[in-house]
């Protein structure tokens, strides 16, 4: 499902949000370079294999605006100091918000490349008071950090190599971390004296990733869960908070 809002306004100003709901099913994978034991796992048990697809976002949410400030504009009766100073100003943005991947842990040394099993009544989700008992328990600080131990590693359990058979968890069955970005702009357009009229200069003060939010790479995850580092992140998508000015003329 497709939607969009999209609004014009007379004194320039608009805005546009579009959301998608989105849900693919299949049962062969692989963009993660598990192929060849989603092709194992579907000769023997394609039911199990039959999950979301690896590129399914469930909700992609976008939106950009633009609000011209309602100050010092051709009809205020403001003083043309004042208008130089107070009016051309204007806001605009884009904003990105989208839930994450689906993902399959693994299970390293065992048959079929790894499927493991999925342990009865413990969830691979982690809340903070999860995390917060878990550090108690284990001594080990990591689970306090999301991008260290974004799932549960004792939700699954490895299936032994003598059983010969694959493990019960289903393909997919770990969402990864959503994506969050703000971009915006703050700019005044005005004309400069001497010049004609068509003739006008734009400064800006560009801000992306405005809220500086760490957005955690998927396809970097650790999913050997029979690993020190099961859980952890190795990458980040998109870059820090970056800031800038800029000048340009416009006719």
């Amino acid at each position: 499902m497709q939607t969009e809002i999209r609004q014009r306004y007379k004194s320039g100003s608009s805005y546009q949000v579009n959301w998608t709901w989105a849900k693919s099913i299949d049962d062969l994978g692989g963009a993660v370079g598990n192929a060849a034991e989603d092709n194992q796992v579907r000769s023997l048990n394609l039911r199990l294999n039959r999950a979301n697809s690896d590129f399914t976002q469930r909700h992609v949410v976008r939106a950009n605006w633009l609000w011209a400030m309602p100050y010092g504009g051709k009809t205020s009766q403001w003083h043309p100091a004042a208008k130089a100073l107070f009016g051309g100003w204007s806001v605009s943005g884009i904003a990105q918000w989208s839930t994450g991947l689906f993902v399959t842990p693994l299970v390293q040394g065992t048959t079929f490349n790894g499927r493991p099993d999925a342990v009865p009544g413990v969830s691979w989700h982690l809340t903070d008071d999860d995390r917060n008992a878990l550090a108690q328990k284990t001594g080990d600080p990591s689970y306090l950090d999301r991008s260290l131990r974004w799932f549960n590693p004792c939700a699954f359990a490895p299936v032994a190599v003598d059983q010969g058979r694959i493990g019960n968890l289903g393909r997919n069955s770990v969402v990864g971390p959503s994506l969050h970005n703000l971009d915006a702009v703050l700019s005044k357009s005005f004309h400069v004296p001497g010049l004609p009229e068509r003739v006008r200069a734009n400064l800006r003060f560009e801000t992306f990733n405005v809220f500086n939010h760490t957005n955690l790479f998927a396809r970097s995850l650790n999913l050997n869960i029979n690993t020190a580092t099961a859980g952890a992140f190795s990458q980040i998508t998109g870059n820090p908070r970056q800031m800038q000015f800029g000048f340009r003329m416009e006719f």
